[in-house]
């Protein structure tokens, strides 16, 4: 056991936190240890936003937008889905009007208050920006259109520039009505 003075030989390497101070399975005598996202969502400093909207027509957009926070660096990703074919980007660097929704992320441990959390406002109008990931999200064809979900590799994601502001925007391109969701998680970077 690596934790113990001894190597790792194969498999992958994955960061864990002790679950709580110094803890052994009774049967195995194997340390109990909890995932990095786990042990961040436990701290309280997770937090999670989406989306949903009906009715979407061709060329329709939802949007997520807001601006990092400048005392931390947030590990960041997203998600969207669409009834038919549809684009997500995530944009960096974009003006946005504070004009939209005001969304307040809620904290992902619910034994802790949802402040500490920035502002995200909901379909801002988005001026400029750098498109960093264009994705598509395919759909089908009449009854079976499945719709999409965006991934490329499990456990990655952006960490984004302090004071910087970023935007999520899913845009209906099946030629019809259709229903969009959007979904964000972040959480600062632990140093």
């Amino acid at each position: 056991m690596a934790g113990r003075g001894k190597p790792i030989r194969e498999g992958k390497l994955t960061p864990v936190y002790l679950a709580s101070a110094w803890h052994e399975d009774e049967a195995s005598g194997a340390l109990l240890t909890i995932g990095h996202i786990l042990h961040v969502t436990h701290k309280g400093e997770i937090w999670y936003l989406e989306m949903f909207s009906g009715t979407v027509a061709d060329n329709g957009s939802i949007i997520l937008a807001g601006v990092m926070p400048a005392d931390a660096i947030m590990h960041f990703t997203f998600a969207g889905a669409c009834g038919g074919d549809a684009r997500i980007e995530l944009i960096e660097g974009c003006a946005f009007s504070a004009s939209g929704t005001a969304h307040l992320p809620v904290n992902m441990n619910r034994n802790i208050g949802d402040a500490g959390a920035m502002p995200c406002y909901g379909n801002p109008t988005l001026v400029g920006g750098t498109v960093l990931q264009n994705r598509l999200l395919p759909g089908g064809e009449g009854k079976k259109a499945g719709g999409g979900d965006i991934g490329t590799r499990q456990g990655t994601e952006w960490v984004t520039k302090v004071s910087e502001s970023y935007a999520v925007r899913l845009t209906n391109i099946s030629g019809e009505d259709q229903n969009l969701w959007l979904a964000v998680n972040f959480h600062p970077e632990e140093v």
